[in-house]
């Protein structure tokens, strides 16, 4: 396929469909993001009429980060005045292409771009699809209110169970469904499901027609099971939505009114439904010739996800209508790694006709950077041979790994990266390595050798945490937390990392009839019940703060893989914590055990699987180990690739054949037909169907070869990969054969004939194709001796003077207590209790709304200031009655979430969102009365300072609901808690209501020192005449006793409500947030004139219109004008900086 190189300085495509062919390493997110950044500051086109589309909630939510910072980089630019000096962005330079009037009025479109960041319609290609379906109305056959669903997999396999069972059970003698067990027909299922629209077929002879059979009917009831469950699959979405368009052509129009250009990247991975929704929508001409302008982005070199439903040959069909384009420019890696691909993978066909190499140039920039070992350039690939010695693949497995240790060992020792700028040079750090295997199982073998070498190295493979070792430790606990007085339960727990008693000391205490030992045992149980307490009231995470203060972490940090089991502890607690919450129940220790037994992702779950992949056990300086598929779309300095001489199932065709033909992508189950006397001799899949096994390996051959592709374009400065052929291995099919034998452009599943000399062809290879200047040809000795491979200190000072050996120690704090801080943590009682020695323990409590005071609390009613009125209101809370404490609270906050303030009918709105689905228990007395309550409290008049008109006059365009914030904490040592409290103290004078507040906060916060994260959510964000404010609201119950009244809300007597729960700590720093937000978002933003006061609304003494009044201030509002430079300067100590 020829196509002419893209640039970005050249004319943006229009009225159009074109297809960027992205080389690995040239720039497909930035192409996109300079798109969109021309057409915003060019064209005029609001952000809001841009369609960017990708395939997964990561690469989304980087693709917005990357637009938002180049349109922040587009318009600084643009404020510079104009350089003689030539500009290389090639974006920036376009937009230079101007007099400097069109100049001015490009960045004031930028400087709108940014402000209205948030209407950017960057998405999934099923978030675009939901819209599409809520447009589409009743044509949509699961109806709009269907919520998607990721997680099929408990529901495939139960819908396979009833039927397999169901079969079982009528047939009489041998199954229809032949040898076919039920694991094997959800994979089948599975499968069908991830392959949208698939045909699914097998051969007549065998049980193969049987089990179409039962996949098909399976896969519809799924579908069918989903939908009377209100739920929907996202590959319904998608056929919904092309359904629909083919019912209703005018969507089309209404759809191309609304987004003016489409792009959408890794193209590669899409699907035929996918591809035909972007076709109808913005491919194909209106009635009057016109078209919207559609830019798609991808590589198929790249395409390597066809188990997840991607299909290369979408990609193939589109090109046949798109204008061909190309990026030409590699701009990841050294002039050794390219001229290296560039001369071996000449020719190349990766798969199919139109899958070929294209030779990329070398971006200037990297043009003299390079690495070198013992002071001489390093080749960009180096081969390394492991001689035929007719040893067996697992034998090979285990000598490669040896010598890829080796092989790290002296890269680090004579490895230096050099700065091409300053002539300066580093050593290489383990950090530099990444080990790309083929599947998950091969890592291990690769670290085991990493760590007896003395080489530091970290897995980062997508294994569940819910398979890890740490699932049984925290399984034992919680049994016992279940039964603390049932022995049996308490002795397993003792024998855990968390209690760490030894076999001995346990059987010590059971036998003992009285005593120490004895004491112990009981002890134990009393411990455990007060956790199993703990656990109730405050969460599994303080369970384990109390636990590590108790030595969980000097514990296991003594063994050798005590940073992984810790990490995996606690991932899973926080795993635990957050599906308890968002299954609105309350955390016990039976409860916790039903969640831990859930947890767990599936390959069509993105959310869960992300969530259960096991995190980072350390963020020391390692080599990192992963599959190829986690690491497409990344690079590192230096890639080995011990696991590409081994074809293995890629290269082979099993059952169920799946393949791609005329544009549909089939399943064939045939089976083995088993030998009979009256049917005859027995057949195999391949015997029975052979034209779907051929196309089936020949795929699979293809798809190996772009893995193979993906793998060796990760480098910046060196690619290492291993060469061997066991006897099985499918050396001879797999893509690696093809780059170092040749025969390249032949069939996928045509075999390479490889020579008896493996290095002399491969040498010979490498002459002739002219690569001999960047690629290395390297025969291996006899496996290396871990034991005795040196390995150079790491550190700063490496590169010093070599200093004598001691043994190692952990020679710094681990950052667990610079994790996650909240508003609820910082909180002074908390720290009296020692909360903050571990802030995990209450890091979520702001976020969950659970910052509402427990129970009744009467708040006393002398106010901390003299002078307030003693008139009482006569009207009574419209919340009497309807329960109280954090469960009140996380359904008011839920509602006022999702609540139209300007509805007609407020009290009729609040009721609707009360009636449906939530993730908390809502009683039948509250659906009935908090309609009311919550009406009034936003007809309520709020005071000037919050813009004077009730909340029922606020549009959803002026507010924005629960935002939450990361924010990060000054770096290093931190600072301790108390100059919070310092500083307040030094804003508040004498005589203010809450002076006596600050002089309490002072005192209160200790000294532990804060850093890692500040985190939280502001309920709301008010723009108003006055500004932006931060509101919050309250559930309080401040009036003693069965006090309906609202003499407890009076504006000054919320001054102590406020003071008691620390509240104005959690308003500033919810203003530091806001104030950081606006100031990010806002152009022109001045904190004296947009950051407005801080409103607290205590909702129970909120009653309508007429809500009493007291001196101009409004009965259960407080309002706080917070200085401006007190943000401003506690901003400043938050970030580390000078104020």
């Amino acid at each position: 396929m020829s196509a002419r190189p893209f640039d970005l300085h050249d004319p943006l495509p229009e009225a159009r469909t074109t297809l960027v062919e992205a080389s690995a390493g040239t720039g497909k997110t930035y192409t996109i993001t300079g798109l969109a950044v021309r057409r915003v500051a060019e064209h005029a086109d609001p952000l809001s009429s841009l369609l960017l589309v990708t395939f997964t909630r990561a690469a989304t939510a980087e693709l917005r980060a990357r637009v938002r910072s180049s349109l922040v980089a587009a318009e600084a630019h643009l404020a510079r005045p104009r350089s003689d000096l030539p500009v290389e962005d090639p974006v920036l330079a376009a937009l230079d292409d101007a007099d400097d009037r069109e100049r001015a009025v490009r960045r004031g479109r930028l400087a709108t771009a940014i402000a209205e960041f948030d209407t950017a319609g960057i998405s999934t290609i099923h978030g675009f699809c939901s819209q599409v379906r809520v447009a589409m109305g009743v044509l949509s056959a699961e109806g709009v209110d269907a919520a998607p669903t990721e997680n099929e997999a408990a529901l495939i396999r139960q819908v396979c169970a009833d039927r397999y069972f169901q079969v079982l059970s009528s047939c009489d003698g041998e199954s229809p469904l032949g040898s076919r067990k039920l694991d094997q027909l959800v994979e089948y299922v599975t499968r069908a499901r991830t392959l949208v629209d698939c045909e699914i077929r097998a051969a007549s002879e065998g049980p193969g027609l049987a089990v179409a059979d039962f996949v098909r009917q399976a896969t519809a009831e799924v579908d069918d099971r989903l939908q009377s469950e209100g739920r929907v699959s996202f590959d319904s979405v998608l056929r919904s939505v092309r359904d629909g368009l083919r019912a209703r052509p005018g969507l089309v129009g209404e759809l191309r009114q609304r987004y003016r250009v489409a792009m959408v990247d890794e193209f590669q991975d899409t699907d035929p439904v996918q591809w035909e929704i972007f076709r109808t929508v913005f491919h194909e001409p209106a009635a009057d010739g016109s078209r919207p302008t559609l830019v798609l982005v991808g590589d198929p070199k790249q395409a390597i996800f066809s188990f997840r439903g991607g299909d290369v040959y979408t990609y193939l069909a589109a090109a046949e209508v798109a204008e061909p384009r190309s990026l030409a420019t590699n701009h990841r890696s050294d002039r050794a790694v390219v001229e290296a691909m560039n001369a071996l993978a000449a020719g190349q066909r990766y798969g199919e006709s139109g899958i070929d190499y294209l030779p990329v140039d070398v971006a200037s920039r990297n043009e003299r950077r390079m690495a070198t070992t013992g002071g001489q350039p390093a080749a960009g690939i180096e081969v390394r041979v492991r001689p035929d010695d007719g040893a067996g693949s697992a034998d090979a497995r285990r000598h490669i790994a040896a010598d890829l240790a080796a092989v790290v060992a002296d890269r680090l020792h004579r490895t230096r990266i050099v700065d091409p700028d300053t002539g300066g040079e580093r050593r290489v750090a383990a950090r530099d390595f990444a080990v790309l295997v083929g599947s998950a199982s091969h890592g291990h073998g690769v670290v085991t050798a990493l760590r007896r070498a003395r080489i530091p190295a970290v897995l980062r493979l997508r294994d569940d945490v819910g398979d890890s070792p740490a699932r049984d430790q925290w399984r034992t606990l919680l049994y016992a937390l279940d039964r603390p007085a049932v022995t049996s339960r308490a002795a397993a727990a003792a024998l855990t990392w968390f209690i760490g008693w030894s076999p001995s000391r346990l059987a010590e205490a059971l036998e003992a009839e009285g005593g120490e030992a004895a004491d112990d045992l009981v002890a134990l149980q009393l411990d455990l019940a007060a956790w199993s307490d703990r656990l109730t009231e405050r969460g599994l995470a303080a369970v384990l703060g109390e636990l590590r203060r108790a030595g969980l972490v000097e514990r296991l940090l003594r063994e050798p893989d005590g940073e992984r089991n810790l990490t995996d502890l606690e991932h899973l607690a926080d795993l635990i914590q957050a599906e308890a919450g968002a299954r609105g129940r309350g955390l016990t220790a039976g409860s916790a055990l039903a969640v831990l037994d859930s947890l767990g992702g599936t390959p069509d779950d993105e959310l869960a699987a992300d969530a259960a992949q096991r995190r980072i056990d350390s963020d020391a300086d390692a080599v990192q180990v992963m599959t190829i598929h986690a690491a497409k779309g990344l690079e590192f300095p230096f890639v080995l690739l011990p696991t590409l001489w081994a074809g293995g199932r890629r290269t082979q065709a099993v059952i169920p054949y799946s393949f791609a033909e005329s544009g549909t992508r089939v399943l064939d189950l045939t089976m083995e037909k088993p030998a009979n006397p009256a049917t005859g001799p027995r057949r195999s899949p391949a015997d029975l169907a052979p034209k779907s096994r051929e196309a089936t390996l020949r795929q699979n051959c293809g798809d190996q070869h772009r893995l193979t592709y993906v793998a060796l374009t990760r480098a910046v400065h060196q690619t290492v990969v291993w060469w061997t052929r066991p006897k099985g291995s499918g050396g001879e099919l797999t893509g690696l054969a093809r780059l170092l034998f040749g025969g390249g452009d032949e069939a996928a599943d045509q075999k390479v004939t490889i020579p008896g000399d493996w290095v002399s062809g491969i040498r010979d290879r490498v002459d002739a194709v002219g690569a001999a200047p960047w690629v290395d040809v390297v025969e291996m000795g006899p496996r290396p001796d871990l034991d005795r491979i040196e390995v150079p200190p790491s550190g700063p000072a490496a590169d010093g003077p070599p200093e004598a050996h001691v043994a190692a120690t952990l020679g710094r704090s681990l950052p667990r207590d610079g994790r996650v801080w909240s508003f609820t943590a910082l909180a002074p009682e908390h720290a009296a209790a020692g909360v903050t020695a571990d802030p995990t323990v209450d890091a979520a409590a702001d976020v969950a709304a659970a910052d509402e005071a427990p129970d009744e609390i009467p708040v006393t009613p002398e106010p901390l200031v003299p002078g307030g009125s003693a008139a009482a209101p006569s009207a009574a809370s419209r919340f009497a009655g309807l329960g109280g404490g954090a469960e009140l609270g996380n359904v008011v906050h839920h509602v006022f979430e999702h609540l139209d303030f300007t509805a007609g009918d407020p009290e009729a709105a609040a009721a609707e969102v009360l009636a449906a689905p939530m993730p908390y228990a809502v009683s039948a007395d509250q659906r009935a009365g908090l309609p009311a309550a919550i009406a009034a409290a936003i007809r309520t008049p709020l005071p000037d300072a919050l813009g004077g008109s009730p909340l029922a006059s606020v549009a959803r365009s002026d507010r924005l609901d629960e935002m939450r914030f990361d924010l990060p904490l000054a770096p290093g040592s931190g600072f301790p808690a108390a100059a919070i409290g310092e500083l307040v103290r030094g804003h508040l004078p004498d005589g203010d209501p809450l002076r006596p507040w600050a002089d309490q906060l002072a005192r209160g916060l200790g000294t532990e020192p804060l850093r890692g994260l500040l985190t939280g959510s502001i309920d709301l964000v008010l723009r108003h005449g006055r500004g932006y404010s931060v509101v919050d609201y309250k559930t309080n119950q401040l009036a003693a006793g069965g006090d309906t009244g609202l003499d407890a809300y009076r504006p000054d007597r919320l001054v102590a409500a406020m003071a008691s729960h620390h509240y104005p700590l959690q308003a500033l720093l919810y203003s530091v947030a806001l104030h950081r937000y606006l100031r990010w978002r806002l152009p022109g933003y001045d904190p004296a004139v947009h950051l407005g006061a801080v409103g607290y609304l205590f909702v129970r003494g909120m009653v309508g219109p007429d809500t009493p009044v007291h001196d101009g201030e409004v009965a259960g509002v407080f309002t706080w004008d917070v200085p401006t430079k007190l943000v401003i300067e506690l901003s400043a100590l938050i970030a580390g900086e000078r104020p």
